[in-house]
């Protein structure tokens, strides 16, 4: 039977037309007969019910009926792009028709471009009003779902001028060229994007991993045992690790150099956790990659295209870039080239009447998938809200659903323009569709749509961190410990933009990042309240694992200069704040200083000099000041100090940027006496053998820096049994005679030593070793000899 776009057909003599009629939902296009012991070059296309397409022969070039595989095959062509291949054109166990003169030769060939806007009304009024579940390109069947149940519903439907006004938003200034294809792989009139897989980033974690010196990560994301798929700031960073390690351009990209090396070491060390066996990196990978993608082609109206459809592996001949011109470059359209893997041209979506049907179901089917998955928390009652240029505007529930839908299939944009765009477009339906007769009120359409995106924020988190924004009840729309909510009414979280859409706004809100991993992320606060538009920014700010940084912001404050943003910092997560930082319309800077001081000597003599030198720099707001203290007292930089004090010392230094970041850095060392030898009767070599029973007078002299003699320390003497060359326990000597008091060394003026009178009465015969203790921190040892 004729399609439901065409009338009849003419079968010409030898050839026919048809529409494709099959019990699955498609019937596949081969380069040869048959679908048993193929290459997987062989298949070409996968085509939908209703889909039309020449038959050229219906038997091989024989002339004898091409009979595989429980199948009649017939040579088609699909106009589409002109590709000729082979399909099944009956079943030979039910001798069911699949291909029979069925179709329109109007059903496939290329439009006008002034036809264009047409067709794209008539398949927005299609499935509008289809009610047909048979799987079909017509029809209104979307996998167990109904187009015009969504979209034709007078209570929660979307009016049909809104998907005009998107189609029209899209790609109007093309023509509604439907064989376009833009620089960010927006395929058709409805723009319908593809992302590709960047395929190896885990396994380039895993052999990162293998290295202490290139590790991604200590802990949580990234590190050993915890790899991700995800190309992030800690990947980048280890790449460039990588590469400074073995001599390699460190650009941060796994190019050529960096790939076959990381081959080398696959095949050389073979690092646990690689796979699949035999895994090698055969593509460039760079920061933003992951190992996820999506296809947005075919979603809805099940068209398939084989060569040039991948988006998993670019190493393939199907990738689907190799079907365009200039595929990296991000200022240009792609258009459609030669696949020279098979010498032919193949076009996703055509300019024919079907091709254009087919790229808007696609896009309606994504369009309700955003009602499904990115509608916004909205409350029960009306919101209304005047503009001076644009009047006045009353928004339904439904209205609010709609509108968050719409803002959510272009992506989540976080600055005005794309309602706006939608509602200038949909003020002028009648101009752009010649033939749309409209049902609702074009002027009340296009002023909420451009009011909308005049009263809304965007919040857009660049990762790695988790998005939460909360309202002054305290309810969350974001991302909580890995689950998106959309508690707030009138809000909206997108985890594939990190976005966060807060509609009309009317209360405060504390915009709130928690730290998934080590590593920086940006943040913007984008505000559109009427004529004014404010926006913050945040970027390169440092963040930590389960650390938590809380930002309010003060728009009108922003507006005028001010430092209208707080932000607070809880570093452990525990709700314990330990820093506070003011900021005006940009962030980039809670970074503190970084602190140079020479190093100092771990030991100095008592009384020594030393020049204490200092700095501090700040790449991004500069340093405010350099303060540093010599155990508590302020000195300045450059100063000769003595240093009086034995024992441990403490240098501290302290800087602050003009941010308000605040720098530390600490030296200890220590000061110490020049303690000059054990004296007689001591030997100091450790060979002196005593009698037990008698005093030995333990003796020694400390010097300062200066050869002085230092008559102020406090020593004690211990003692200690050794035993099978191991020092006991130290015991605390005992002194002959009243001059010496404890174990505590006295001095003498007389003689400029310290001295202690040591009984050896109470000791055992055999090898001891005594033990001074000074306050210095530091300690003398002698071994003795005792004998009876």
């Amino acid at each position: 039977m004729p399609g439901n776009w065409g009338v009849g057909y003419q079968k010409p003599a030898i050839s026919f037309w048809s529409l494709v009629q099959n019990t699955n939902r498609t019937t596949q296009l081969r380069q040869t007969a048959g679908s048993t012991n193929k290459t997987a070059n062989d298949l070409l296309k996968e085509l939908p019910n209703g889909w039309a397409v020449h038959v050229l022969k219906t038997t091989d070039d024989s002339g004898q009926p091409a009979d595989l595989d429980g199948y009649r095959w017939y040579k088609v062509q699909d106009e589409t792009d002109g590709t000729i291949g082979w399909m099944p054109g009956k079943n030979l166990s039910t001798n069911a028709d699949i291909l029979s003169p069925s179709g329109s030769q109007s059903d496939a060939i290329v439009e006008t471009s002034t036809s264009y806007a047409n067709i794209v009304q008539s398949a927005v009024d299609n499935y509008y009003t289809n009610t047909n579940i048979t799987p079909s390109l017509l029809s209104s069947d979307d996998h167990a779902l109904k187009l015009s149940d969504k979209f034709n519903n007078s209570v929660s439907g979307t009016p049909k001028e809104m998907v005009l006004a998107v189609a029209a938003a899209e790609t109007r200034g093309q023509g509604f060229d439907n064989t376009t294809v833009a620089q960010d792989f927006g395929y058709g009139v409805m723009q319908l994007q593809v992302k590709a897989q960047k395929f190896g980033i885990k396994n380039l974690q895993i052999i990162l991993n293998s290295n202490l010196d290139t590790q991604v990560a200590v802990s949580g994301p990234g590190s050993p045992g915890n790899e991700t798929v995800n190309f992030g700031d800690l990947t980048l960073a280890a790449v460039i690790k990588f590469q400074q390690k073995y001599g390699i351009a460190e650009n941060g990209i796994v190019g050529l150099f960096t790939r076959n090396k990381l081959n080398i070491i696959i095949d050389t060390n073979h690092p646990s956790g690689v796979s699949p066996f035999g895994f090698y990196f055969t593509q460039d990978l760079q920061k933003g990659d992951s190992e996820n993608g999506f296809d947005n082609r075919g979603l809805g109206s099940d068209l398939r295209l084989y060569p040039c459809g991948e988006y998993q592996n670019a190493a393939s001949d199907n990738y689907f870039t190799k079907c365009q011109q200039d595929p990296t470059n991000v200022n240009v359209q792609h258009p459609y080239i030669v696949q020279p893997a098979y010498n032919a041209l193949f076009k996703y979506y055509g300019n024919s009447r079907q091709s254009i049907f087919a790229n808007v179901k696609d896009g309606l089917t994504i369009l309700r998938q955003k009602f499904l998955y990115n509608s916004c928390g909205a409350i029960d009652a009306s919101v209304t809200l005047s503009d001076a240029v644009l009047g006045t505007a009353t928004y339904t529930p439904i209205d609010r659903q709609n509108i968050c839908a719409i803002w959510g299939y272009n992506g989540f944009p976080q600055k005005p323009g794309y309602l706006t765009s939608v509602g200038i477009n949909g003020a002028s339906l009648v101009s752009i569709f010649p033939n749309f007769i409209p049902t609702t009120d074009l002027a009340t359409l296009s002023s909420k749509f451009q009011i909308a995106d005049k009263y809304k924020t965007v919040v857009k988190l660049g990762s790695p961190g988790e998005l939460r924004v909360i309202d002054s009840q305290g309810r969350v729309t974001g991302v909580v410990n890995g689950q998106k909510v959309n508690n707030i009414p009138d809000s909206l979280y997108n985890p594939e933009a990190e976005a966060v859409l807060l509609l009309f706004p009317s209360d405060s809100y504390t915009y709130r990042v928690v730290g998934a991993e080590a590593g920086t992320y940006s943040l913007t606060i984008h505000s559109d309240n009427g004529a004014t538009s404010t926006e913050f920014d945040a970027a390169g700010i440092q963040t930590a694992s389960n650390e938590v940084h809380s930002y309010s912001v003060d728009f009108n404050g922003l507006a005028s200069g001010e430092k209208g943003v707080t932000l607070k910092i809880d570093k452990e997560g525990d709700g314990v704040i330990d820093r506070v930082i003011a900021a005006g319309a940009t962030l980039t800077d809670i970074t503190p200083p970084v602190i140079s001081i020479p190093t100092l000597n771990a030991q100095y003599a008592l009384n020594a000099t030393t020049t204490i030198q200092f700095s501090a720099t700040d790449d991004k707001s500069g340093v405010a000041s350099v303060t540093s203290t010599l155990n508590g007292a302020e000195i300045i930089n450059g100063q000769t100090v003595i240093l009086t004090r034995p024992g441990t010392n403490t240098l501290l230094i302290t800087a602050i940027d003009n941010a308000g970041n605040i720098a530390t850095s600490s030296q200890t060392f220590l000061v110490a006496y020049d303690f000059r030898g054990f004296l007689t009767p001591v030997k100091s070599d450790g060979t002196g053998l005593y009698k037990l029973g008698r005093t030995l007078p333990v003796k020694f002299q400390l010097t300062d820096a200066n050869g002085q003699y230092v008559a102020t320390s406090i020593a004690h003497l211990y003692l200690a049994k050794i035993q099978d060359s191991v020092v006991g326990t130290d015991e605390i000597a005992i002194a002959t005679g009243n001059n010496d008091i404890g174990n505590q060394f006295r001095y003498d003026l007389v003689s400029n030593q310290y001295i202690y009178n040591l009984d050896t009465s109470t000791l055992a015969s055999g090898t001891w070793q005594i033990k001074v203790v000074l306050d210095d921190s530091t300690n003398k040892t002698v071994l003795i000899s005792i004998k009876q």
